[in-house]
């Protein structure tokens, strides 16, 4: 593992928990099936890379979309990098084939030129300077590069119904920006969006949780992003501009 990140206990509500066999294996068929979407996005705008892919994760959580990257991905060169300690070390030691680093992540400690993708789904609202990092992506990816992108969106559904009491609200989410404001920023950053979409109506509690959620998910899953502006999250592949 890159940097040197501290022994913690993992406290962070990002961080992974272990738990039974079974669950594990269940947990790990759904993230696969959720994150399905972001395979086919992939394999659609990287066909023109090379293998194999190289893939810096930022905001690396617990993990769930590592393991999704491994099963579809088994030479790829994986890299992480996430900010917190507690989240960092118990995802380390869950992929011990992953190179990572704890760093911000508006200055990515990476040589210009060094990955062929890189995602940041549902991270980039947390960034005091999201341009900066949007910038900071563009260097490091190669001519051609992808970048994943998913935030909350401030022109959904349960954002515009529930106000104040709408789950995107978050002390931590300092950054919340339309879709236009993201269009503009990535743009800005040297990026041309190839793929939009929204996700479904998990803002609302009701549709948030089993067993309401499960047949979202699933049309989710099958269908991909919705070509609408009201749905909880938005998301993004753009790809970096050749210089």
């Amino acid at each position: 593992m890159s940097n040197d990140v501290d022994e913690v206990q993992a406290d962070s509500p990002y961080a992974h928990r272990e738990g039974g066999r079974l669950r594990s294996k269940l947990s790990r068929i759904k993230f696969l099936v959720a994150y399905s979407v972001w395979r086919r996005k992939i394999d659609r705008h990287a066909s023109s890379i090379k293998s194999p892919l190289s893939v810096l994760e930022v905001g690396c959580g617990a993990g769930n979309f590592l393991e999704c990257l491994k099963a579809w991905y088994p030479g790829a060169r994986l890299q992480a990098i996430d900010l917190d300690a507690a989240v960092v070390m118990p995802c380390a030691r869950r992929h011990q084939e992953v190179d990572f680093v704890r760093s911000q992540s508006q200055e990515l400690p990476f040589e210009a030129r060094s990955f062929d993708v890189i995602s940041a789904l549902q991270v980039i609202e947390h960034f005091p300077q999201p341009e900066e990092f949007l910038r900071e992506s563009a260097r490091v990816l190669r001519d051609g590069g992808l970048i994943l992108l998913a935030t909350p969106n401030t022109e959904g559904l349960a954002a515009q119904w529930l106000g104040e009491k709408w789950p995107g609200i978050r002390p931590d989410h300092i950054s919340l920006r339309s879709p236009d404001a993201w269009r503009n920023a990535v743009r800005e950053a040297g990026f041309e969006s190839l793929s939009e979409g929204t996700t479904l109506l998990a803002g609302f509690r009701l549709f948030g949780r089993p067993p309401f959620s499960l047949p979202l998910q699933l049309l989710q899953a099958v269908f991909g992003w919705f070509p609408w502006r009201r749905g909880e999250s938005f998301m993004m592949v753009a790809r970096r501009v050749e210089s």
